[in-house]
């Protein structure tokens, strides 16, 4: 009866989607969630993993934790088999993992604050700006995926940002269990580099894909982007350039689009790096939105590069992706964890996810 209602109810919303992640890169097709470096909820990874894979996510990226890609792996599974039960050709998308080389890195923190020092009447306007949930008072903080935007909102300033480094340590017995690792920097070539010294050997002879996700160093951005490349001679896996235009900002509107969209461009422009051809592909994050793949299609730098001119390989959707998914996982009763078994927000969550990955699978 159960395989019968996912035919029935989700086999019109899946993309029929079979080409595998490297081949949606060199389309320019490649849409990664970004479950968040700092989020470490298994329950809701597992569920945003499956229902991203169901709308053709090619890559789940998360926390390296190992309950954590566990929990997107399960998720992954779950939706291959619902899939699989509706008669539906969908591949397998890479799971990811993040690491940082410099422990300022926003992406790789989390709030951190006593709340018996909360005011008895303080309004509280950090549990509003949260746009994980993860502030509830009489409870201090789960959940958390490191956007900072409680801090300055704190009327006492009791709100502190934790941050820390992913090591060698942390991440080499991860590698086994995925297909890709995305290298978080901020300009510090040595510190890359060390870190690089460390993990490289083992990551660029099993992964498919090694991503550098860096600022916008300003005029200095094309020389980084050489020196950065220069470490990472060598090797069998594709480069992944991850702009981060405006970090962990999608959600709060679409005109945050605009920063990404313009750093991406600034960098395919540089010709730093032969994008597009053959391993080198660029890929859009911080403020993607509903609004990026229009407006990178409006302006031309979406797709193949074979067709003239470097364009961009993808886009990464963190916060507004898990944000239009967690509207409805939200409404799951409270003795269901698992999104499958309530079929009535599964659709909810898939529509929502298959609006924003439809637009790159589709062009």
């Amino acid at each position: 009866m159960q395989q019968h209602l996912y035919t029935q109810r989700y086999m019109p919303l899946l993309l029929q989607i079979s080409v595998p992640p490297d081949q949606s890169l060199a389309r320019g097709e490649f849409f990664k969630l970004i479950c968040g470096a700092s989020f470490e909820d298994a329950s809701d990874v597992r569920n945003l993993a499956l229902v991203y894979t169901l709308a053709g996510a090619d890559c789940v990226d998360c926390a390296a934790e190992r309950a954590v890609v566990a929990a997107a792996q399960e998720g992954i599974d779950t939706a291959l088999a619902i899939a699989k039960d509706c008669g539906a050709s969908l591949r397998r998308p890479w799971t990811m993992i993040s690491v940082n080389d410099d422990a300022r890195d926003p992406h790789f923190r989390k709030a951190a604050f006593d709340a018996r020092r909360c005011p008895a009447d303080c309004p509280r306007p950090c549990e509003r700006v949260c746009p994980a949930q993860a502030i509830a008072f009489p409870d201090e903080v789960r959940g958390c995926y490191g956007c900072g935007r409680c801090i300055p909102v704190c009327p006492p300033g009791i709100i502190d940002a934790v941050t820390y480094l992913r090591t060698p340590a942390d991440v080499l017995p991860l590698l086994d269990m995925v297909e890709a690792i995305e290298v978080h920097t901020k300009g510090d070539v040595q510190a890359f580099r060390d870190l690089w010294a460390h993990i490289g050997p083992e990551a660029d002879t099993t992964l498919r894909a090694v991503s550098i996700s860096f600022p916008d160093m300003g005029e200095e951005t094309p020389e980084y982007l050489q020196q950065w490349a220069d470490v990472l001679q060598g090797g069998v896996g594709l480069r992944i350039w991850q702009t981060d235009g405006r970090p962990m900002s999608g959600d709060i509107g679409k005109g945050t689009a605009l920063a990404s969209v313009a750093f991406a461009e600034k960098v395919l422009k540089s010709g730093a790096l032969p994008f597009g051809a053959g391993r080198h592909h660029v890929q859009l994050a911080g403020g993607t939105n509903a609004a990026t793949v229009p407006r990178l299609q409006a302006m031309g730098l979406l797709g193949s590069s074979d067709a003239g001119g470097a364009k961009a390989s993808g886009a990464a959707f963190g916060g507004y992706a898990r944000k239009v998914v967690s509207d409805w996982l939200q409404r799951l009763p409270d003795d269901c964890t698992k999104v499958e078994q309530d079929l009535g927000v599964l659709r909810g969550a898939l529509l929502a996810a298959r609006e924003l990955v439809a637009p790159l699978k589709e062009q």
